[in-house]
């Protein structure tokens, strides 16, 4: 899988693709931290792109998550009722670990 941009021509008056293949983001330069959840039934994301994805940014992950419930889709990350104990629970643990207190 290729993460790209697609870009556009700036007519306002007709939208049309510039590039058939958008170009390549450079994943390898991203220096933020980054969290990964992901639902083993997301029909969304391939795992095998996932995995793709955690060895582009091995280097910036500090968390890969993968909800326990083997039901758990793409949209299952808004809408499920457990969505709080699996991803936002953990999500604002994660985040207070990466947030300073300012005075």
């Amino acid at each position: 899988m290729i993460f790209g941009q697609h870009v556009y021509s700036a007519c306002p008056k007709k939208i049309t693709l510039i590039h058939i293949t958008p170009p390549a983001y450079p994943l390898e330069k991203i220096q933020v931290p980054v969290a990964l959840f992901r639902g083993k039934a997301d029909l969304w994301a391939d795992p095998r792109d996932i995995d793709d994805l955690v060895q582009t940014l091995h280097h910036v992950i500090v968390s890969d998550v993968t909800v326990p419930d083997p039901r758990f889709g793409h949209l299952d990350f808004v809408f499920a009722c457990n969505a709080t104990d699996f991803l936002h629970r953990p999500m604002i643990n994660l985040l207070k670990n990466y947030t300073s207190t300012r005075s």
